[in-house]
């Protein structure tokens, strides 16, 4: 990877939940950085673990500027 390279990151991935629910049980967070999260705010919430009953996949998308580092 090259120093200071601007990376477009896609993660996505499948969640069961049994049943269905309005009410928010669960949310569902992601991120991607090159530093460790550390708070609550440095996550991205993409959903509820609720929202079917079954499989849903949840897909997040960010943009990272990878500075020095060599890791995301």
């Amino acid at each position: 990877m090259k120093k200071n390279a601007k990376i477009k990151i896609d993660i996505s991935f499948d969640l069961y939940s049994e049943q269905e629910s309005f009410n928010t049980i669960a949310a569902i967070c992601a991120y991607a950085g090159i530093r460790k999260p550390e708070t609550e705010e440095d996550f991205s919430v993409i959903g509820s673990a609720n929202e079917v009953a079954g499989w849903k996949r949840y897909s997040f998308t960010t943009d990272v500027d990878a500075g020095f580092s060599e890791e995301i």
